[in-house]
């Protein structure tokens, strides 16, 4: 879910450039919450879904 954020993450070199990405994205700091949110729940789903297994 995060992976593409990530990976245009990796590709900058330093903090302006990815204030910049975010900006462009209008990825805004209640959405990338959100998002980061909804990422940390599937993982915890997993987590607790391979436990059982």
């Amino acid at each position: 879910m995060i992976s593409p954020l990530i990976a245009l993450i990796d590709g900058c070199e330093d903090f302006n450039e990815v204030y910049e990405l975010l900006t462009d994205k209008n990825l805004h700091s209640k959405q990338f919450e959100q998002t980061l949110q909804k990422a940390l729940f599937l993982c915890e789903l997993q987590g607790r879904s391979d436990g059982l297994e």
